[in-house]
């Protein structure tokens, strides 16, 4: 389902911040019509309106099978002049959605594309991120939508030695070839 402009017109909402019953309502109906899984691009990461907040959450738990986003804030650091380090220093962090909703939903992670602009080829499945190696948001989503691969999956992933592991996402962030 797509949210953009030709939806926000349609439904008479502003472009950049739909409101939390419209996606309160999508979950509904989603739900109603059999959806095996409800994956969710959007950054729960802020609290607004509490009254429609409540009603994203209770559609959320009543659903459940929704997974949120996280979202990935990336930031330079100029060391110059600093004792410490010189030159820029990257910085992620990911923001999780809202407690209230991230409680209810099965899950959320990061999503993370290859900068290009052309073709989406592929994604990153795991992240290293502040030091600890995390899931991607399509991989939680897989994890519930077919669980007979993700056992498998996860068992290889625990059979990899934590150092392998670790040099496997760091290639990924490298921006070098995907996880095969």
């Amino acid at each position: 389902v797509t949210l953009n402009q030709q939806a926000a017109e349609a439904l008479g909402q502003p472009r950049r911040y739909f409101s939390r019953q419209v996606h309160s309502q999508l979950i509904q109906q989603l739900t109603a019509a059999g959806a095996q899984l409800i994956v969710f691009d959007v950054a729960f990461k802020d609290p607004r309106n509490e009254e429609e907040d409540a009603a994203l959450e209770a559609a959320i738990k009543t659903s459940q099978r929704v997974v949120l986003f996280d979202y990935l804030k990336r930031y330079q650091l100029d060391g110059a002049g600093k004792q410490a380090f010189a030159g820029k220093v990257d910085i992620e962090e990911i923001i999780p959605p809202l407690a209230r909703f991230r409680n209810v939903a099965l899950g959320s992670g990061p999503f993370v594309l290859p900068k290009s602009a052309a073709l989406v080829d592929h994604f990153y499945p795991l992240m290293q991120v502040q030091g600890k190696l995390s899931l991607s948001q399509p991989l939680i989503a897989l994890s519930f939508a077919k669980p007979e691969f993700w056992q498998t999956f996860s068992e290889r992933l625990q059979q990899l030695e934590a150092g392998e592991r670790d040099g496997v996402a760091k290639k990924e962030l490298e921006g070098n070839a995907p996880l095969a």
